[in-house]
């Protein structure tokens, strides 16, 4: 993903095909090391095999960025938010499908979000019979809308649009500004109609109604009624919103230089695309990764998994579900940029030409743990060699390169420090191998003096290494 997402030509299509390459990837690592596990507690596979498959993992990583030295700062910056904006985007589509799933089943009413009943609505749109006419809401309605539709004038090009007519544009332009100024008089009748709602409230309120005379009362009150006239003022409140949105969203647009965000608009079309290609892959991966787990289970668990897991399908879907490890995926991509970026920072890492170091570590790791499930020292230190072989050969080719240029011809005494380097480590590995083989199996007893041990060779090494890198 960072070598897909980092770059400046074409850099919509790179973002979005970098959230393409980062979802299932990092589900699938994500699920490879998860299946490995359940095999561990399965008894299947022994404990530590988890490990040696995140070695060659790092291993791996480590010999993809070699060619190009991609693995940079910068460009696991960029991968950094591209992935975010991706995972977010899945996120909440993810989201939203699950929660409308339990909302529908389970008929969860959330909070704070009250139901459009008839009851709410009808006082503004269409107010019953009542014993005092509703000028309150009438006015209040009526003045934001008109108010509303001032406020959308005045964020419009009207005065632009009647300035450019070729007839009299001074008689249109007065009377563009007397709408203007009538229609300001909204605020004026909503702020009357907001006090009037309290007052038809009190109990007096018939009693001072009926001082009016019966005909200007009963028009006053067909005129407050009319449900016309407020749904006309709530349509221009909903048009209105509408207008200012757009209008702002359109300056904004002008505004702003396009390949600005043109990263950000890719990745947001990348996570939409990793939503829908989710979403139509649904039912045969989440059945694989199902029928997965069952095989990697004891029998006696196996069976109370299909029937848990048949149960969770048929309540969530196949979509839902899918979407979900596709957050996972998008989730744990983003969180391996993080912690590589982590790692430069901190000078774990280095910030440039770490592909050889990522290459030798997993080699160690993997060499490391798979001691300890069985593969034999043959293979084990066979990995480690491997690794020093890899850390030592990389760092010269790189200083070399620094010293003479990529161009210069440097072969020949790459090739003899390759062959002196892995020689001393072939002898080392076979003198390795020959001492656990005469020894045959090596145990340390538990107590204060293996702990003792294990913490001076440690802080040995430690200083070994600090003594080391300070008399560079």
């Amino acid at each position: 993903m960072v070598w897909v997402a980092d770059g400046e030509r074409y850099e919509y299509v790179r973002s979005a095909a970098g959230v393409l390459v980062g979802v299932p990837t990092g589900a699938a690592a994500l699920a490879g090391v998860a299946y490995v596990v359940l095999q561990q507690f399965a008894g299947s596979a022994p404990v530590g095999a988890a490990a040696v498959v995140a070695g060659v993992a790092v291993a791996a990583l480590g010999a993809t960025v070699l060619p190009g030295d991609s693995l940079t700062p910068g460009a696991l910056n960029v991968a950094a938010k591209r992935a975010t904006v991706g995972a977010a985007v899945v996120a909440v589509v993810a989201a939203a499908d699950l929660g409308g799933t339990v909302v529908e089943t389970e008929g969860v009413e959330i909070p704070g979000v009250p139901e459009l009943e008839p009851g709410l609505v009808d006082p503004l749109l269409a107010p019953g019979v009542g014993p005092v006419p509703p000028v309150g809401t009438f006015l209040l309605v009526v003045g934001l809308g008109a108010a509303s539709v001032r406020a959308a004038l005045g964020r419009l090009p009207v005065r632009e649009l009647l300035d450019d007519r070729s007839d009299d544009p001074g008689a249109a332009l007065a009377r563009y500004e007397r709408l203007r100024r009538g229609l300001g008089y909204g605020w004026i009748a909503a702020a009357i109609g907001l006090p009037l709602v309290l007052v038809n409230q009190l109990s007096a309120a018939p009693a001072l109604w009926g001082r009016l005379p019966t005909a200007a009362l009963a028009l006053v009150d067909a005129l407050a009624r009319s449900s016309f006239l407020r749904s006309l003022a709530v349509a221009a409140i909903v048009a209105s919103v509408a207008a200012v949105l757009l209008a702002w969203g359109v300056r904004r647009a002008a505004r702003t230089d396009p390949s600005a965000h043109a990263g950000s608009v890719g990745a947001l079309a990348g996570g939409g695309l990793a939503t829908v290609a989710a979403t139509a892959t649904a039912e045969p991966v989440v059945g694989t990764l199902l029928r997965a787990v069952e095989r990697a289970l004891p029998a006696s668990a196996a069976t109370e998994f299909a029937r848990q897991g048949d149960a969770v399908v048929a309540y969530y879907g196949d979509a839902g579900l899918a979407l979900a490890l596709a957050t996972l995926g998008a989730v744990s991509t983003l969180g391996a940029c993080l912690v590589l970026r982590v790692a430069m920072t901190a000078s774990v890492l280095p910030r440039a030409g770490n592909g050889h170091a990522l290459a030798s570590a997993g080699l160690v790791f993997a060499g490391a743990f798979g001691l300890t499930v069985g593969v034999g020292p043959t293979v084990g230190l066979g990995a480690v060699v491997a690794a020093v072989v890899v850390s030592d050969t990389g760092r010269y080719g790189r200083g070399i390169g620094r010293g003479v240029g990529r161009r210069a011809r440097s072969l020949t005494a790459q090739v003899v420090h390759t062959g002196g380097v892995l020689g001393v480590s072939v002898v080392a590995g076979v003198a390795g191998v020959a001492a656990l083989a005469v020894a045959g199996s090596v145990s340390v007893p538990a107590g204060p003096t293996a702990t003792l041990a294990l913490v001076a060779g440690v802080g040995s090494v430690s200083v070994l290494a600090l003594a080391l890198a300070l008399g560079r």
